[in-house]
């Protein structure tokens, strides 16, 4: 799952929305369903880096669109959300906040008469279950195949000991 928005910066009406649209999709959910978050520290250096580039970024395709002849009204108003977005982040990174990292994902399993029949039942959970948590949560859910599917599985077990070993394991 890759959450944008952090639901600290909903207002308290907004936040008891988000949790009741939550609650609304899990409670129907039909099969086991695991969700795992792993959380961390980022480095306060590197991220202000990072944001102060992306707000320049957005900065210069909010002025290219307001250059244009004809500007489009949806986009400057897509671009100033953006730049509002990373000036928020830059603030309270300016302020002391320490930004958290976070790596989300969610697992189901299904079995079957055979093995294709069991492939399919999952695939079948796994599609469904990106769509309700991607509308109750408002992130984008990307199915995981290969050996991002198998880091999975080993932080089961075992996660990484430091933020740069997760960081480094999700690039």
């Amino acid at each position: 799952m890759k959450i944008s928005e952090s639901a600290t910066e909903k207002t308290t009406e907004e936040t008891i929305i988000y949790n009741q649209f939550f609650e609304r999709a899990i409670s129907n959910i039909k099969y086991v369903t695991k969700v795992a978050y792993l959380l961390y520290v980022e480095d306060v250096g590197q991220k202000r880096k990072m944001v102060e580039a992306k707000r320049a970024e957005a900065l210069l395709r909010l002025q290219r669109e307001r250059d244009k002849p004809q500007p489009d009204s949806l986009k400057i108003d897509q671009y100033e959300r953006e730049v509002a977005i990373w000036d928020t982040q830059l603030t309270k990174l300016i302020k002391g906040v320490k930004p958290m990292g976070v790596v989300a994902y969610a697992q189901t399993t299904a079995a079957g008469l055979s093995k294709d029949a069991a492939v399919a039942a999952a695939r079948a959970q796994a599609n469904e279950l990106r769509t309700v948590l991607a509308n109750a949560l408002n992130v984008e859910v990307v199915q995981l195949t290969g050996d991002e599917m198998l880091k999975c599985f080993e932080w089961d077990k075992f996660f990484p000991v430091t933020a740069q070993e997760l960081e480094e394991s999700v690039v």
